[in-house]
């Protein structure tokens, strides 16, 4: 799991800037060439599923409604919940990748034992990276003043936490001040009001140890090739939620993977980001997917909901496609999105 932060950190979720108060602009992806443009559609359409976001899926008596989501707060996801407010009230059950409360019993386990986020003794970040690294890593908390992280607290923190927090784009992080949810969290405070019983996919412990269990010399040699490759371009998410809102969020992750090997000629680097290309759409992706059908299919609901990340939805081993294996009949559901 400390590879695919890397690779989140370095190239799948770049930094914003002061100048993206609100995730919006121009779109990174609208910039290539038509042919490259074209090259990633037809690539992206080659999987099953690879667009739409609101499907239903039926066997025997039970259904499921699945909806793929955008952790991230835009206006536009409201008038997706208004679509969506009968749906979450006529079903028996709802499905999160984590609930809001096991994410608060999460956090307060990892907050419980410094240890796994705090370079206690021995060097810091300042020495174990690389000056080049290092610099790359001070240049971005300074366009990141809403972390409030001076480079000394940053050269203590283990690489693991500091790649998720750097991660988090400025204009999440404004929107996430003002209170304003992604869509997961949006459908689960409805069916908090309805009081609908809710059950969290992953489990807090084994993604606990995913995240933080691989030794701090590991987490320092990934860290150190993702700063050098930290991209800043805020296009980059402007792209994501498009994509998003496009309804072809199979075409972003195709455009993000691309992207990522662009970045690089270096053969070092490049033999590093292929490896942790395939490994991180299996950690991220199929093994996960694959777990939380086990926990979707021994389900007794007759009717469920199901919400989890758009890019959970689409290719072989892929939600959408599992269900399909099982003996589910899958149909796309309409969904206006603008």
């Amino acid at each position: 799991m400390r590879r695919l932060l890397a690779l989140t950190l370095a190239v799948l979720i770049p930094l914003s800037t002061p100048a993206l108060a609100l995730c919006t602009g121009d779109s990174a992806f609208d910039r290539l060439p038509a042919t490259d443009q074209i090259r990633l559609q037809e690539k992206a359409a080659q999987v099953p599923y690879h667009q739409g976001l609101l499907w239903q899926a039926s066997k025997g008596t039970r259904q499921i409604t699945v909806m793929g989501t955008m952790h991230l707060y835009d206006p536009r996801l409201q008038g997706i919940m208004d679509q969506l407010e009968p749906m979450i009230a006529g079903a028996d059950r709802l499905f999160l990748e984590m609930t809001a409360e096991d994410e608060a019993a999460f956090q307060v386990k990892m907050l419980a034992d410094p240890a796994l986020f705090v370079i206690a003794q021995g060097p810091g970040l300042d020495e174990l990276l690389s000056p080049e690294s290092w610099l790359a890593l001070t240049n971005t908390l300074t366009l990141m003043p809403e972390l409030g992280m001076p480079p000394e607290i940053a050269a203590r923190m283990k690489p693991w936490l500091l790649g998720i927090m750097l991660s988090v784009p400025s204009c999440v992080l404004d929107s996430m001040r003002a209170g304003q949810a992604g869509l997961d969290r949006m459908i689960g405070a409805r069916a908090q009001a309805l009081d609908l019983p809710m059950v969290s996919l992953d489990d807090g412990d084994k993604m606990l140890a995913l995240l933080a269990g691989d030794p701090l010399e590991d987490q320092i040699e990934d860290f150190d090739l993702a700063m050098r490759m930290l991209d800043h371009d805020p296009a980059q998410m402007v792209a994501t939620i498009e994509h998003y809102f496009d309804q072809s969020f199979r075409l972003n992750w195709e455009y993000s993977l691309d992207h990522a090997r662009a970045r690089t000629t270096d053969p070092d680097q490049r033999a590093w980001l292929d490896s942790l290309l395939v490994e991180m759409e299996d950690e991220l992706l199929t093994q996960r997917n694959a777990d939380w059908m086990q926990v979707l299919l021994t389900d007794d609901s007759q009717r469920a909901f199901v919400a989890v990340g758009a890019a959970h939805l689409a290719g072989f081993g892929g939600v959408l496609d599992l269900l399909e294996q099982d003996g589910w009949t899958l149909s796309r559901l309409p969904l206006q999105v603008e």
